[in-house]
């Protein structure tokens, strides 16, 4: 085999693996999933009181989708799947997550009392889909919204 052909197998190949590569990319939503798909939003309530702003609504489904949604200060949530609003249709467990602390701890003042813990927006059975008890069922289409008044 002369140079100039193995030089032109190298860059034939080279380039069917460039193709190969990109011809995955496009908008498959990631999951290659084509089944029907709603879109829905809600509201999370402790005792009629909004969970706090920054808490992350997930629903986890048995088929291993997962969407998500994050709270505003009134407790509502628009779900996404992927990045996009159009999620599986199919029901779903519930599971919440408290928002992160951020920002720098004020430093303690030696003559005031220790503060105590801070309470728990709501129970931690809901930090888990296993104990929450919550299901949603999300149909093709726009879904009526989600309301979650937690207990």
């Amino acid at each position: 085999m002369s140079l100039f052909t193995v030089r032109s197998c190298s860059k034939s190949l080279f380039t069917a693996c460039l193709l190969l590569v990109f011809s995955g990319c496009g908008d498959s939503g990631g999951s290659g999933y084509s089944g029907p798909v709603g879109r829905a939003s809600g509201k999370v309530t402790y005792k009629g009181t909004p969970i706090p702003a920054g808490s992350t609504v997930t629903l986890i489904s048995s088929e291993g989708f997962a969407a998500s949604g994050v709270t505003a200060a009134d407790g509502t949530f628009k779900l996404v799947f992927e990045g996009a609003e159009d999620i599986p249709a199919t029901t779903y467990k519930v599971q919440l997550s408290q928002p992160t602390a951020s920002g720098e701890q004020p430093l303690m003042d030696p003559s005031q009392p220790m503060p105590t813990a801070p309470k728990e927006p709501f129970p931690s059975k809901y930090t888990a889909s296993s104990t929450s008890e919550l299901s949603v069922t999300i149909t093709a289409g726009d879904n009526p919204p989600i309301e979650m008044d937690l207990k």
